[in-house]
């Protein structure tokens, strides 16, 4: 039997909403919140035309929802920092389109639009955005 990308997700939706947890009980260890770092694997490779939409919704909510949901339940730990930072890892195909990865292609420009985004909305209390692109590039925000 194997999994389907439906099935993946909701075993990911499941831990992506009991992320305060693990968030809470880093910072009640460690005294705060520093850093965090975004990651998600990458969606089904297709073409735009053998792609449904069931797809592009789950592959939404695995790659770009995933960054929101951390985001959103660590951002009032790194507010209190004094040196916050979020460290988004993503694909060179956000700078090169690569054949085939629409959803990649497409999707990750978003993770990287929202990480950008927060580094020009938060400078007030310093906060500093990296992204890394995996093939070894990195970009300050």
């Amino acid at each position: 039997m194997s999994i389907q990308l439906t099935d993946s997700l909701k075993i990911i939706n499941c831990i992506f909403y009991s992320l305060e947890v693990p968030i809470n009980a880093t910072v009640e260890k460690f005294g705060g919140l520093d850093i965090l770092v975004t990651n998600a694997g990458g969606p089904p490779a297709d073409t735009f035309d053998d792609i449904d939409l069931a797809t592009w919704e789950t592959s939404i909510d695995l790659t770009l929802l995933s960054a929101v949901r951390l985001v959103k339940y660590a951002l009032s730990h790194l507010r209190q920092s004094t040196a916050p930072a979020i460290l988004t890892i993503t694909s060179t195909s956000t700078k090169q389109p690569v054949q085939n990865l629409v959803l990649s292609n497409s999707i990750r420009l978003a993770v990287i639009g929202l990480t950008k985004t927060l580094s020009q909305e938060l400078v007030a209390i310093k906060f500093a955005s990296t992204v890394f692109y995996q093939a070894g590039h990195i970009q300050k925000g």
